[in-house]
């Protein structure tokens, strides 16, 4: 009899039996996080949340805005957390959506009633637009509290003022 070449090792016999080891505590914080924002948003902006997907890694959840190539999304690393919109598709139509976009600037820091980076990313193949604070998921229950309402308020200026433009662009 031929030996094997290679053997299930013991991640993988867990996953077939239907049991995963604990989450670390730092990605138990980002789920706690991303589950209590998703319930702010139910309460808050129902038609938004119908465009949420579930948190893509730990720290990122994306919100869809009804058009393929562009996505609203909270971003939770490194001691901030950002919320923007990023341009998905290929190259040349992100790099023509954005400048489509940049050039409406200041109608829309005058619709969001704020000012917000914009961030073309000419050597890479995505473009963003988006507002970054301070906060982490291993701040206090209250300062979660505060960023959770924040991103809630961002999300929702983001897409009121974003998805009608999205939708008009002609690419």
């Amino acid at each position: 009899m031929t030996p094997l070449a290679a053997q299930p090792n013991e991640r993988t016999k867990r996953s077939r039996q239907g049991t995963q080891p604990a989450l670390i505590p730092l990605h138990q914080a980002y789920e706690a996080f991303f589950m209590r924002l998703s319930e702010d948003f139910r309460r808050r902006c129902p038609g938004i949340i119908a465009q949420a997907t579930k948190p893509i890694l730990p720290g990122w959840f994306p919100f869809r805005m009804g058009r393929a190539g562009f996505a609203i999304y909270v971003v939770l690393a490194h001691g901030t957390i950002r919320v923007g919109l990023y341009l998905e598709n290929g190259r040349e139509k992100n790099k023509r959506a954005f400048d489509a976009l940049i050039a409406q600037r200041q109608a829309v820091e005058e619709a969001l009633g704020y000012s917000i980076t914009w961030d073309r990313q000419d050597h890479l193949k995505q473009s963003r637009v988006f507002i970054i604070r301070r906060g982490s998921v291993v701040d206090s229950d209250e300062s979660l509290s505060e960023l959770r309402e924040w991103t809630v308020q961002k999300v929702a200026d983001f897409y009121r003022v974003f998805r009608p433009l999205v939708q008009q662009l002609e690419l």
